[in-house]
């Protein structure tokens, strides 16, 4: 149903694939920020989404 891209490297691969696939992408923080809209998790979700989770593991491979 949508992609999930996880902070910071999974965002331009996740991107990207919901962009070709024209599906929503959800973008979760390490935290929440002090401004704009203060969610960890950016994008709608529902219960029972099936989701895709992108990471960048090209880097270290530690997460």
């Amino acid at each position: 149903d949508s992609f999930v891209a996880v902070p910071t490297g999974g965002l331009i691969i996740a991107s990207a694939l919901a962009i070709e696939t024209v599906k929503p992408l959800i973008y979760v923080r390490n935290k929440s920020k002090d401004y704009g809209t203060s969610k960890l998790v950016e994008g709608s979700t529902y219960p029972e989404m099936k989701v895709v989770i992108i990471d960048d593991v090209c880097t270290t491979g530690g997460s």
